[in-house]
């Protein structure tokens, strides 16, 4: 498949609009915008796929803003797990330190 190079991304005429997807990316960042646009980028290239739609980004800012959710969650749980670990840790070394200083 040759990829032409062009100044936009093509966009359906009836179904694509602007305002519509900045309800849908509310909340995200500059680089999340960035990300979001090289997958659609990429769908378009690699399913054949002639214009981005309402519907498509719509699927793919879902998708990102679930896993961006499961990252948060996923950090939450080191974070506690982290935490417990110091506390063991300062509690063993006030053992050893106790140890030697009797």
């Amino acid at each position: 498949m040759e990829i032409s190079f062009r100044d936009e991304i093509p966009k359906s005429k009836d179904s694509f609009s602007y305002e519509i997807i900045t309800e849908y990316s509310k909340g995200l960042s500059g680089g999340d915008i960035k990300n979001l646009t090289l997958k659609i980028c990429i769908r378009l290239v690699s399913r054949n796929m002639s214009h981005v739609t309402n519907e498509l980004v719509k699927e793919e800012i879902r998708i990102y803003k679930e896993a961006l959710a499961n990252m948060d969650t996923a950090q939450k749980e080191i974070s506690k797990k982290e935490t417990t670990l110091i506390g063991k840790d300062a509690d063993i070394a006030k053992e050893v330190l106790d140890s030697r200083n009797k």
